[in-house]
């Protein structure tokens, strides 16, 4: 029990440690705006629909990003994980059996961190998508942006359309930890061996993040490298040692934030396990999945020593199931 509740600690602190870096961050921007642009950037309303200054539209969003994937996890975290299952067996059906496994507990602080690694990027990874469409109409963009911000303008556009993704992305991977928590599997049918095929077990919510996770790990490099080395060059022509050294500051501080922003979500999972484990199986077998149990088999060994006409040894086994 006492090690249920200290696998919660680095996560929290993480989450925790992030936050005082996401208030530190923003205060960093706020002044190299009011630096470059003078007072009037304090009175910056960067989201029109939330009332106040840039400070307050970000506070709005870190104060209820959290409650909004608490909402989504109750309300829409069945009614997907089964919408994904029926999708799933429609797909591979013909070649798969879906199947009840029964997991382990075991879940560790590393586990709980990388879980939310994946939809943090995809977050940023969606965000760089919609943020020409939402710029104008949910955010207040400068036309044109003053070329003395644009250093400080890439990373704080990229954290403000990822928080804004995020409710998008966690309506898609609540439920695939639901049914990898749930132990709902895919199995290779035994008539798809007789092709040259290997055998098969995946688990379904990791099949659908796998599909997600390699288009997020192609975009977020890309979209880093450009926001915060290719515009910077093209804009002012000359990029010194200090402006490379601030884009990899950038490329890698913004993922980190939004993994923490994202955290608590991952302890709240593990906190509510009981009730979603069992309302996704009996899901799972409405739509015909079959609980299995996994066995120990222990078998006989015997080792037999031989010698050869050479002097040499060696031991073969011969094994009774």
């Amino acid at each position: 029990m006492i090690k249920k509740i200290l696998r919660f600690i680095p996560p929290l602190l993480v989450a925790g440690g992030a936050l005082y870096g996401a208030m530190w961050f923003i205060e960093l921007i706020k002044n190299g705006l009011v630096r470059e642009l003078g007072p009037e950037a304090l009175t910056y309303d960067m989201i029109p629909l939330i009332p106040g200054p840039l400070e307050a539209d970000i506070n709005w969003l870190l104060t209820w990003i959290a409650p909004i994937m608490i909402v989504e996890y109750f309300v829409l975290g069945i009614p997907v994980s089964a919408l994904m299952l029926i999708i799933s067996k429609f797909v591979k059906g013909a070649s798969h059996d879906i199947d009840i496994i029964q997991t382990g507990n075991k879940f560790g602080a590393r586990r709980l961190i990388q879980r939310i690694v994946i939809p943090a990027l995809l977050a940023l990874a969606l965000g760089s998508i919609i943020q020409s469409y939402i710029a104008g109409l949910l955010i207040n963009v400068p036309d044109p942006i003053p070329l003395e911000i644009i250093h400080f303008w890439n990373p704080l556009f990229s954290i403000v359309v990822g928080l804004i993704a995020v409710p998008i992305v966690m309506v898609i991977y609540i439920p695939t930890w639901f049914l990898n928590d749930a132990g709902i599997t895919f199995h290779l049918k035994e008539s798809q061996l007789e092709a040259r095929r290997c055998p098969e077990s995946i688990g379904v919510g990791r099949w659908w993040s796998n599909m997600l996770g390699g288009f997020t790990i192609l975009v977020v490099p890309v979209y880093s490298f450009v926001q915060y080395f290719i515009i910077p060059y093209i804009v002012l022509g000359n990029v010194s040692a200090f402006e490379i050294l601030r884009g990899f500051f950038f490329s890698f501080g913004v993922p980190i934030l939004a993994i923490a922003f994202m955290l608590p979500i991952v302890i709240f999972n593990e906190m509510a396990l009981g009730i979603s484990r069992g309302w996704i199986r009996r899901v799972a077998k409405a739509v015909g999945a079959r609980e299995m149990k996994l066995q120990t088999i222990l078998t006989e060994t015997e080792i037999v020593d031989k010698e050869t006409d050479f002097g040499w040894s060696y031991s073969t086994t011969k094994k009774d199931e």
